[in-house]
Formats: structure tokens, C-alpha cells, sequence
């Protein structure tokens, strides 16, 4: 099964290292919990990534109806902001109401990130 928080920061932790602005990704998994794609919804600044909500339900609602939202701090620090945790309950639940779940959010930085279906902080090791 590919959809715990270690095994979904494993795939999504090059978007840690790589980028030097926030990305938001949406990972869908298959029917059987895997992997499926990851699809990049949104560019932002150096600090702030505006996630479209529906851009992610209709880039997750293609492969199956799971799916993992994420994006990185480039800042180092995977510290979720208020923002962050915000914008986990809200897209939850328009989720929820697409007839799709979200299963987590995770806030990548180099090196470790944090799982707002979890509330705790993950290490990546090399």
C-alpha cells in the first residue's frame, strides 16, 4: 500500500530539495492504494503558494478518487502555518462533498515534513 505519510513523503520529497518556490502537487493513488500520478496545481512565491482547491479535485477526480495534497517550504522548515492546517480542513471537506477523499496534507521542506492527517513531523532519511 503506497498512501502512508513516510511512503507519500518518500515520492514527493524531490519537490523539498529541487525548488526554490512553493509547489502544490496533488498525488493520486490507484484502487489499490498506490501510486498513481502527481500533478503539479500550483507555482507560488518564495514563501506562499495560492492552492486552487478545484484544480486539485478535478487533477485528482482523473485517476481515482484518493488522493494526497502537498506542497513545499523552501524556507527549510516544514512547520505548518495556520494557513496550511486551514487550507487542510477546507480542501477535506469540498473533498468530501466531490464524493473524493483526501487523505492527507503534507508540508515537505529538505529533509523531513509534516502530515496534517497525522499532526506530526516525519524524517526523511537519505
Amino acid at each position: 500500500m503506497g498512501g502512508s505519510p513516510r511512503e507519500s513523503g518518500y515520492v514527493l520529497e524531490p519537490l523539498a530539495i529541487d525548488e526554490v518556490q512553493e509547489v502544490a502537487v496533488i498525488m493520486s493513488l490507484d484502487v489499490h492504494g498506490y501510486f498513481a500520478a502527481v500533478r503539479e496545481i500550483a507555482r507560488g512565491a518564495v514563501e506562499h503558494v495560492e492552492t486552487p482547491i478545484q484544480m486539485a479535485i478535478r487533477a485528482a477526480s482523473l485517476s481515482t478518487p484518493w488522493a494526497v495534497l502537498a506542497h513545499n517550504h523552501p524556507s527549510g522548515s516544514s512547520q505548518p502555518s495556520r494557513d496550511d492546517i486551514e487550507l487542510w480542513h477546507d480542501a477535506r471537506e469540498r473533498f468530501r462533498c466531490a464524493g473524493l477523499t483526501l487523505l492527507d496534507h503534507l508540508i515537505l521542506a529538505r529533509g523531513s515534513f509534516y502530515s496534517c492527517a497525522w499532526g506530526a513531523y516525519w524524517t526523511i532519511k537519505p
